[in-house]
């Protein structure tokens, strides 16, 4: 089993990448209730400016596309109307289940392609037997969003011993309350491995400070030279 200061480092490192996916997280779901608004101050003055209602506008349609959408060699991209934009933007709205489900695959990524056989040879333990009821979870989670077209099963979400959010046929919905729970539980297990093999905490204070971040970001443990 390696050293304390060995297993911390490679801790710092995974703990900054949970920082890196918690911000994009935070930032993002905060963009969307900035634009949300933006759009909504934008009706209303379009409403009174062309003497309109805001139901009127909600029924316009938002074009997107890879050149002028009158252009007949446009392919069109997207195509939406503004209250379906409104409707996505909200807070818990389909947006944010997105990125919570993106940034919940990434970190299980992560974890199981590159820190949980760090952390097991850092202990001396070889990787399948190093076990995480969290991360469990989160591959029972994640396997029902992949493979299941995000409809919750009893072979995954079914056997999630800590994140029980889901029965069998629920659509697996990650709001931004599930996911601050998620990243709480993942830093709970980390110092839970620290405390069973070292015997104490890697974080005593339980946050992901502030003041470890650039810390963190900076031990490079899988990163190629």
């Amino acid at each position: 089993m390696k050293d304390y200061a060995y297993t911390k480092s490679v801790s710092d490192e995974f703990i900054g990448i949970l920082h890196d996916i918690y911000g994009f997280f935070i930032d993002t779901t905060q963009g969307y209730s900035i634009y949300l608004k933006q759009l909504q101050s934008q009706q209303e003055l379009a409403a009174k400016k062309y003497n309109t209602t805001v139901a009127k506008l909600d029924v316009a349609t938002m074009t997107y596309a890879n050149g002028a959408p009158t252009d007949p060699e446009a392919i069109i991209l997207h195509e939406c109307t503004q209250k379906e934009i409104k409707e996505r933007n909200i807070k818990n709205g389909r947006n944010t289940n997105y990125v919570s489900k993106f940034s919940t695959a990434m970190i299980y990524e992560y974890w199981e392609n590159q820190y949980r056989g760090l952390f097991a040879d850092a202990v001396g333990i070889k990787k399948s037997d190093l076990k995480s009821d969290i991360f469990g979870d989160i591959r029972l989670i994640r396997n029902d969003i992949l493979h299941c077209r995000g409809k919750a099963s009893d072979k995954n979400c079914g056997k999630a011993k800590i994140l029980k959010w889901f029965k069998e046929g629920d659509t697996v919905y990650i709001t931004e309350r599930m996911f601050e729970e998620i990243i709480v539980e993942i830093f709970k297990y980390i110092n839970t491995l620290f405390s069973s093999y070292y015997q104490k905490d890697a974080y005593p204070d339980h946050s992901l400070s502030l003041k470890g971040r650039e810390r963190h970001r900076n031990t490079k443990h899988t990163i190629k030279r």
